[in-house]
């Protein structure tokens, strides 16, 4: 079976399930996130410590991040 490549497109409530949800299971890998609202430090906060879902163990986070491309 092939790996489903996802992009989050916001990272609101369904934003972040559907992003636990693709790091619960080896059948989808998360590609890339966006919300241009959102600093990224926050965004990793918010998966980490989702005050609904509990708190969530990341052991490691690829960062890439675009920005750094525009300046």
């Amino acid at each position: 079976m092939s790996v489903v490549r996802l992009g989050i497109n916001g990272f609101g409530r369904i934003g972040r399930l559907t992003t636990r949800a693709a790091l619960a299971t080896r059948d989808a890998k998360v590609m890339a996130i966006n919300d241009p609202f959102m600093d990224l430090d926050y965004l990793i906060y918010l998966l980490k410590y989702d005050s609904v879902h509990g708190k969530k163990k990341i052991t490691h986070i690829f960062v890439h991040d675009l920005d750094s491309f525009y300046r």
